[in-house]
């Protein structure tokens, strides 16, 4: 995968007016599962039929 900055991804899915961030950074990874998620990546929160990802917010920022 090819890298990108933090704000591409924010701009792309329209969100820089909902997430505020201080510095821009290099995004390695993605992720949907805050178990594989580790810092420089960015985490996907996604509802599904068994599990909503924003129940996991809080785990993905307490890693950093």
């Amino acid at each position: 995968m090819d890298s990108f900055y933090f704000s591409q991804v924010m701009a792309a899915t329209n969100q820089l007016q909902v997430i505020e961030f201080k510095e821009d950074f290099l995004v390695e990874q993605m992720s949907i599962d805050t178990r594989t998620w580790k810092r420089g990546d960015v985490f996907i929160a996604i509802k599904g039929p068994h599990f909503d990802g924003y129940d996991y917010l809080h785990v993905a920022m307490d890693k950093g």
